[in-house]
């Protein structure tokens, strides 16, 4: 199977369907398979946004149904839609751009009327969040928002950020695991600046065997797809 992976794209749909075309992927491919790492939604809301985004992963165009790994921001659109209101941090994270989007009303009523937020309840999106997978693993990758959870920890904690002053510590717990993970949720400009590169193309840590996706695309309009097979 050949998998094209991305993530992290933020309601950007138009440089999604961009990055997905030059990627060579084949919906009609039976060896073809999409794989979403998540936070699909809000901030950036580029064209049809996260609505169009939702309805492109959900669409039966496609011969083999995408694998869509829940990230920390479809959480936060879930709890929203669950309470019916925002909470600040919801605004600061850009999830009223995400309701906006998908009721297809003004920013003002998105933020203060009521009515929106229970407009896209009526969407199978509660559903949807809460079907989705926290990881997909095939024989030699396994596929996660923002980390691997450790024995004690829940798959959720490990969707939130991490700083990169603990990524050492990280990385000792996923080594034996003898897999390449694949993640998004971290920028990737910020392990190419450690070694004096300015890029947000992939990331790989070899020694590690670990890859990273997310290109800030809410500032750079810019989604990496890795495309392997296994």
């Amino acid at each position: 199977m050949k998998y094209f992976v991305f993530g992290d794209v933020h309601g950007d749909y138009s440089s999604l369907m961009k990055a997905i075309k030059n990627s060579g992927y084949d919906c009609n491919n039976k060896n073809h398979q999409i794989i979403s790492l998540g936070d699909n939604f809000g901030r950036a809301e580029r064209d049809l946004g996260s609505a169009g985004i939702w309805h492109y992963l959900t669409s039966e165009e496609h011969i083999n149904k995408p694998i869509c790994i829940r990230g920390n921001h479809e959480t936060i659109l879930l709890r929203i839609l669950q309470r019916g209101f925002f909470y600040r941090t919801d605004i600061l994270n850009g999830e009223h751009l995400t309701i906006k989007s998908f009721a297809n009303c003004s920013l003002e009523d998105a933020v203060y009327n009521p009515e929106a937020i229970n407009k896209v309840r009526k969407l199978n999106l509660e559903y949807w969040i809460k079907q989705m997978p926290w990881y997909y693993e095939t024989e030699h990758f396994i596929f996660v928002h923002g980390w691997v959870a450790k024995e004690d920890e829940c798959w959720e904690d490990a969707t939130w950020s991490h700083s990169l002053n603990k990524y050492k510590d990280l990385v000792k717990q996923f080594k034996p695991m003898n897999k390449m993970m694949v993640a998004g949720h971290w920028t990737t400009s910020d392990f190419w600046n450690l070694i004096g590169i300015k890029s947000n193309d992939i990331f790989y840590d070899k020694e590690h065997n670990v890859c990273f996706l997310d290109t800030c695309t809410v500032l750079t309009h810019k989604v990496n797809i890795l495309v392997v097979e296994d």
